[in-house]
């Protein structure tokens, strides 16, 4: 019964995030220039009512990840180029975890079968990693674009690991990526004309986001090898 009532409460909401999505046109903030063309009064909105701002952009980055939108690093410059840098990347950690544990959920009991066979050679991949190195995987996972954000989530679902760890997993581990990404997002806020692309801090943000994968995959081949010689 109480499974029934979760699964029916999952769906409601999963439908009503898809027609908000729709009905309130947020397809066009998916791109960087609808962004950046709408920037000047996203800042006032903010500016004058912060709370709202806050919770719309949380909304939509739940939306885009329910509906499986390859949207992750927009929603985190987005969040960067908004609230700035140590604001935006916490708002966004918040958000992007709330739509990655719905999505975990609705995969894990509604959309099961579905997700079973659509993702059906990944999904043993994944469960047979997760038997083998546990949550460090879904770190791996976060750390490294191995595979789209939303595809991470609903694979997940189909494994047993506990809801409780895979968010608290999810949010720390995706706190990197987070913050460089919302740092080119305020370094992209700050364009207002061509000289402002040649300024170093866009220089430096271009920079780690092009390295990030490169030093995450570093950084996680070296905590593997330091294990496996203290054991």
């Amino acid at each position: 019964m109480i499974r029934a009532a979760a699964r029916l409460l999952l769906f409601t909401f999963f439908a009503i995030a898809i027609l908000a999505f729709f009905a309130y046109d947020l397809q066009d903030y998916t791109t960087i220039a609808n962004f950046k063309a709408q920037e000047q009064s996203v800042h006032a909105a903010y500016v004058a009512h912060p709370i709202q701002v806050i919770a719309v952009y949380m909304t939509c980055a739940v939306v885009f990840v329910l509906c499986c939108l390859p949207a992750a690093s927009l929603v985190m410059m987005t969040g960067g180029a908004i609230f700035g840098l140590v604001p935006g990347a916490l708002i966004c950690s918040c958000a992007l975890t709330i739509g990655a544990v719905l999505s975990l959920l609705s995969a894990r009991f509604i959309f099961r079968d579905f997700v079973e066979r659509k993702f059906k050679n990944q999904a043993a991949f994944v469960n047979r990693r997760v038997d083998e190195d546990g949550a460090f995987f879904l770190v791996t996972m976060r750390l490294l674009p191995m595979m789209p954000y939303f595809v991470t989530n609903l694979l997940f679902g189909l494994t047993k690991m506990p809801v409780k760890r895979f968010w608290y997993v999810s949010q720390l581990a995706s706190l990197p990526a987070i913050l460089v990404f919302a740092n080119a997002g305020t370094a992209l806020a700050k364009i207002t004309s061509f000289s402002d692309i040649l300024s170093p801090r866009l220089f430096l943000s271009l920079t780690l986001l092009a390295l990030f994968p490169t030093l995450a995959k570093a950084g996680l081949n070296a905590y593997r090898r330091r294990g496996r010689s203290s054991s």
